[in-house]
């Protein structure tokens, strides 16, 4: 199947999933920083918050064109499938950061600085297949990208088992339960980043 060719004003599709790709990515540094640093906690998250209820208005936004729209430039199914896991990553991290400052997490947790920089480097790969999505003869490009995002969850699983080994040797339960609550919310966005790169996969082999 070819690609079509569409009018301009269409592209506002492209234009949209971008702006949520950015902003999702802009979200996840501020993310990663707020558990390398550990200072600032509360002014990063309310950072993180406005964040979120943007990616909220943007997905709205695009949700809403969907409906009013007949032709799109690709499938109205794929852009609601990325747009949809795009917001659940940029909620997952949200919540995280939530659930940080409220556990009263007080000291750097080695595997949250991990996994939070983990989870950044994959929002960036999505970030940037999103942007070339536009023009899909970028496939190889888009594919670097995916595979990266795949090669970080895998990563990621590998990390979050030995985090758990080693959260389990504690004899603090109340601890216990706040970092699985923290690292099962992680491993969870990691697996959105994931869902979102199978969607654009899939994109490159339907219109290749």
């Amino acid at each position: 199947m070819k690609m079509p060719k569409f009018v301009p004003q269409e592209k506002r599709f492209f234009e949209m999933m971008e702006k949520e790709a950015e902003n999702l990515y802009s979200a996840s540094k501020v993310f990663a920083d707020m558990f390398d640093s550990f200072s600032g906690m509360e002014e990063k998250l309310s950072i993180i918050n406005k964040m979120e209820h943007e990616g909220d208005v943007i997905v709205h936004d695009i949700f809403d064109d969907l409906n009013k729209t007949f032709i799109t430039p690709i499938d109205r199914e794929d852009i609601a499938a990325i747009a949809s896991e795009m917001d659940n990553v940029l909620d997952l991290i949200d919540e995280v950061a939530e659930e940080a400052v409220l556990f009263k997490i007080e000291s750097p947790n080695p595997h949250l600085v991990r996994f939070s920089k983990k989870l950044r480097d994959a929002v960036g790969e999505i970030h940037l297949a999103v942007k070339k999505m536009r023009n899909l003869k970028n496939a190889i490009e888009i594919k670097r990208h995916c595979i990266r995002i795949n090669e970080l969850e895998h990563e990621m699983d590998i990390a979050t088992i030995n985090a758990y080994a080693q959260l389990f040797e504690s004899a603090d339960a109340i601890k216990i339960l706040k970092l699985k609550e923290l690292y099962t919310n992680l491993e969870d966005a990691m697996d959105n980043c994931e869902d979102v790169a199978d969607v654009i996969m899939g994109l490159l082999i339907k219109y290749a």
